[in-house]
């Protein structure tokens, strides 16, 4: 029996509480009209997800273990920065399996991803008479493909996507899987049979290395408010080339995405620990002294105040 969810939030965030067999982190960095929605399908040999993003989110985390999985913008969404790659219209993402990936969604961010169990990949490929699934690597990869082939494949994952939302009756069919499994896993896993595309060894590369030391710092220190310099070190490179990776990566300055991870942070506290928590304990734990100033920028950033957030979660 397949696990089907369908759910709608004001709050991004809520997504990675109800997503199945992605270990993902979303945090909001700007504030943004409308609601976040997860359509998913998901049993232990294959995972079909859509997820859009209403506000800009920086993304951390891994895909489902024992998985390859693949990904593809849905119609119409803007373009990303994903593991330090450009992916666009007709870029296919390649996950290794359980594989950490990081990237930066603008407002509006709307994506397809398709996850099937490697021992099954296999036999398809077999099928296929393309090389085995360990032949596609661990590293993160995007492969461009035809606009005819992205929008059949598109076409493929919409349909999809809306017989998950109709119900369990539409999708616990051997047929529906076989389709699933026919029309849209082996044509992706036959696409990213081809040349990929892979981080280059480049100043883009360096400014991709360069960002990743600091996020781990910040993730480590976030709760200090660690200063530029800081990250500067830790990061082992210049102002201005750890300014320029936020910005192109992320779209957001170091001290903005800090500031937006600080507060996300004090919301996860008031979330997770409800009534064993407060708003002023939440605060100092994640360096914030200034209640009215906290208040604020949290109100600007979530829509709401830090009591609202504690008042519904106790």
């Amino acid at each position: 029996m397949s696990t089907i969810i369908h759910h709608v939030s004001r709050d991004a965030d809520e997504i990675r509480y109800v997503a199945r067999g992605w270990d993902v982190d979303f945090r909001p960095l700007e504030s943004a009209p409308g609601d976040s929605e997860l359509v998913q399908m998901a049993d232990p040999e294959l995972v079909l997800s859509w997820a859009h993003l209403a506000p800009r989110v920086a993304q951390r985390g891994a895909s489902p273990g024992r998985m390859r999985t693949f990904a593809l913008l849905a119609r119409g969404a803007p373009e990303i920065q994903w593991c330090g790659l450009p992916v666009r219209a007709h870029s296919l993402m390649c996950f290794s399996s359980g594989g950490e990936f990081d990237s930066s969604s603008p407002a509006g961010f709307e994506v397809h991803t398709l996850s099937i169990d490697v021992d099954r990949l296999d036999s398809i490929a077999g099928d296929l008479g393309v090389g085995p699934v360990d032949d596609l690597g661990s590293e993160p990869r995007t492969v461009e493909l035809s606009p005819a082939r992205s929008a059949r494949l598109r076409r493929s994952l919409e349909r999809a996507t809306r017989s998950v939302v109709a119900g369990p009756e539409a999708v616990d069919s051997r047929k529906w899987r076989s389709r699933l499994e026919s029309e849209v896993g082996a044509e992706m896993l036959r696409a990213a049979s081809q040349r990929p595309r892979v981080p280059e060894a480049s100043t883009a590369g360096m400014r991709q290395r360069a960002l990743r030391r600091a996020l781990e710092y910040i993730d480590a220190f976030a709760s200090r408010a660690p200063k530029v310099d800081e990250l500067c070190r830790a990061a082992g490179c210049s102002e201005r080339t750890l300014r320029y990776a936020f910005q192109e990566q992320l779209g957001v300055a170091p001290k903005a995405y800090l500031q937006a991870v600080r507060l996300y942070g004090v919301r996860r506290e008031l979330r997770e620990y409800g009534e064993r928590t407060s708003v002023s304990d939440a605060a100092n734990h994640w360096g914030f002294w200034h209640m009215g100033q906290l208040a604020a920028d949290y109100r600007r950033l979530f829509g709401e105040l830090p009591s609202d957030t504690l008042a519904r979660n106790r």
